[in-house]
């Protein structure tokens, strides 16, 4: 399955589900059942984002954005991740009132039906999206499916205790069940839209990548720039999405010769050694005798 099939498999789910538990909440009364489709349904809105983001991605940098497209991918990922956790700061707000207030009683039939369903379905698309081919796109929506079958299997497994608890005659502990559910759920799934937020605004606002990362770019560099002299070398790159942006800065001797054909050579040998681990990549390539053009810096003055 390829990019493209794997978004519209997880749009389409998640619009099913997110209609369906809309409609079972009202039927059942479930606050747990109404968090599980307002998930699904917000995970539907941005997947048709996605779907928007996948295509332009594809796109070569333009007069409109001279950079390319490459920033789409980690807003469609804060985007998503800030959107989960508005659902869940209300959702944890409506289960604290209801805990304070009695409980919730809920009609356990359509209930568990819907929630052993959604956590059947929730898998089955989560094992699908595991085996089609990756992208960050893909990645996030993984990350998506994990938490919506984390919350439906704890939905369907809350539901069958206040059943338990029914049938042994304590309707009263079983009306806590369900607003302590979605309590539980959120708090035990809050750290994937938490993740999912702070990757996506890391890369907005142009942090590098692991060190480690950056000094395996800066030793590929001076191996395909042997056996040019240099004197100093600055590698910046950043790693919005699924392509790697690289300036390489290199600062050799004053009076080095270096004309321009051979400059070329090297850097087609800087590009070919930094795509060979982090394809897709655009990579500048800057020689200089100056340092001031190399040299990181806050801005040229007068």
């Amino acid at each position: 399955m390829n990019e493209r099939a794997a978004l519209w498999l997880s749009a389409g789910a998640a619009l099913f589900l997110g209609l369906l538990g809309l409609a079972v909440a009202i039927a059942s009364g479930s606050g747990a059942i109404l968090l599980d489709g307002a998930f699904n349904l917000c995970f539907f809105a941005t997947a048709l984002l996605t779907l928007r983001v996948a295509t332009l991605v594809a796109r070569p940098d333009d007069e409109r954005y001279p950079f390319g497209y490459l920033f789409f991918e980690p807003l469609i990922t804060t985007v998503k991740g800030l959107l989960i956790l508005g659902v869940s700061a209300l959702a944890l707000f409506d289960a604290v009132v209801a805990l304070a207030t009695g409980g919730r009683e809920v009609h356990l039939g359509p209930a568990v039906a819907y929630a052993a369903a959604a956590t059947v379905a929730c898998t089955l698309v989560f094992v699908a999206l595991r085996r089609a081919a990756q992208s960050p796109l893909v990645a996030a929506d993984i990350e998506n499916w994990t938490v919506n079958a984390i919350i439906s299997g704890g939905v369907l497994a809350g539901f069958l205790l206040a059943a338990a608890l029914l049938r042994s005659g304590h309707a009263g502990a079983a009306a806590y069940v369900d607003p302590a559910m979605v309590a539980l759920v959120v708090l035990v799934s809050l750290a994937v839209p938490v993740r999912m937020a702070v990757r996506g605004v890391s890369a907005l606002l142009n942090r590098a990548p692991a060190p480690a990362v950056v000094a395996g770019m800066e030793a590929a560099v001076r191996g395909a720039l042997n056996p040019l002299p240099i004197s100093r070398l600055w590698v910046r790159a950043i790693q919005p999405g699924r392509v790697t942006y690289c300036t390489v800065h290199v600062l050799v001797p004053p009076g080095t010769a270096l004309a321009l054909p051979e400059a070329d050579t090297f850097r087609g040998r800087v590009i070919s050694a930094l795509a060979a681990r982090h394809a897709p990549v655009v990579a500048d390539v800057v020689f200089t005798a100056t340092e001031a053009y190399a040299a990181p810096t806050a801005g040229y003055t007068a």
